[in-house]
């Protein structure tokens, strides 16, 4: 790599001067911001001149050295100043895509060589030693072009995906859970609440036994299975505790109070236990009670029923949720909203499922174009 490519790392400003961060208007990037367009700190020319802070341009490849992120490389989006564990890399053929992919793609590889156990710290020296392959400038260039285009189709689909989302968003609260002229019911009205199966670490099998659903089963509201899922004896296993289809999984109770609340729709018959920690909801109307936790009127429900006036964290009681009051229109446009909740999720889907091919059509030309 030092062959191909100049580095260097800075260095921070005292932090007991505080003169050094008053009025900051240069971003100062730290190991876990080198991809982001913000950061945590700003220093001022003080605080650059008085220190071994060194400043990068917009467009300069960026190497986590140590931390959390150790080991990851970016493409700075803002011009800023860099501390002792970022690395700077200034290819010589301004080949930057080329090297990003190439690092990214040998993480693993690079960290499991010089990481072992997770203790010591990668640095300049390592980094120039690292062998990198590489072809012709044009070749590089031709890479580098490609890998920019494909990255470039993922983000705009991604960036469109979390549009769909904020639009649904936005009309679930504005157009359909936020009519004050529909009648005000309780929520248990149209739903029925059970709190899941509560097991001992002897239940605990191997594959064998029946799925236990968990928090960790919910990615993005939709069911996920895992490699390391827990499954339980069928001795134990009871029908009220089985998430059927159309009934809806909610997280009860979970150490951190960003995931309570958490729900997804299950939409197919498969063996499974709803864990002690989780809610199973069934319903006659299950994308229009879907509907209903999306909205703003279930994320201040959560907020209400766990967290006490001292700010501790309780669990959400299938009591709270089925006694909380909300507008509910007639039947007729109950099926409406469920029916526009249904097909919104599905365009959403279809479009995750394109975010998904191209990231593997990415990982394919990485494996296949000898970077």
């Amino acid at each position: 790599m030092g062959e191909i490519a100049k580095t260097y790392s800075g260095g921070t400003p005292s932090i007991s001067n505080k003169k050094f961060y008053i009025n900051g208007h240069i971003p100062f990037i730290k190991s876990g911001e080198i991809g982001s367009t913000r950061t945590e700190q700003k220093i001022n020319y003080d605080g650059l001149n008085n220190s071994s802070a060194r400043l990068i341009e917009t467009g300069t490849l960026l190497y986590a050295l140590y931390g959390a992120t150790s080991g990851k490389a970016a493409i700075s989006p803002i011009d800023g100043a860099i501390n002792q564990a970022v690395l700077a890399i200034i290819p010589q053929n301004n080949v930057n895509r080329f090297i990003y992919e190439w690092l990214n793609k040998n993480k693993s590889r690079i960290t499991g060589k010089y990481l072992q156990g997770g203790q010591g710290n990668l640095s300049a020296k390592i980094i120039k030693q690292i062998n990198i392959y590489i072809t012709s400038k044009n070749e590089e260039l031709k890479i580098s072009n490609i890998l920019r285009i494909v990255n470039k189709i993922i983000s705009l689909q991604q960036r469109k995906l979390k549009l769909l989302k904020a639009i649904k968003f936005y009309l679930l609260n504005q157009f359909l859970l936020n009519n004050n002229k529909w009648p005000k019911k309780k929520f248990g009205n149209l739903v029925n609440i059970n709190r899941g199966l509560t097991y001992h670490p002897f239940d605990v099998v191997n594959s064998d036994g029946i799925r236990v659903l968990r928090s960790s089963n919910i990615k993005d509201s939709r069911i996920s299975f895992n490699k390391d899922d827990v499954f339980v004896r069928t001795s134990i296993v009871k029908e009220k505790y089985q998430l059927k289809k159309n009934d809806i999984l909610v997280t009860a109770a979970n150490g951190s109070s960003n995931l309570i609340g958490k729900h997804a729709l299950m939409t197919k018959n498969i063996p499974n236990q709803v864990g002690g920690f989780m809610f199973s909801i069934e319903t006659n109307e299950p994308y229009f009670i879907f509907a209903c936790l999306e909205s703003n009127w279930f994320k201040k429900l959560i907020h209400k029923s766990t967290t006490g006036g001292n700010g501790a964290l309780g669990n959400l009681k299938g009591k709270d949720i089925k006694n909380a009051w909300i507008h509910i229109p007639e039947r007729e446009i109950r099926e409406r909203i469920g029916e526009l909740e249904k097909n919104i999720d599905n365009f959403i889907d279809y479009n995750q499922k394109i975010v998904n091919k191209l990231i593997k059509f990415k990982q394919f030309l990485l494996q296949n174009m000898f970077i």
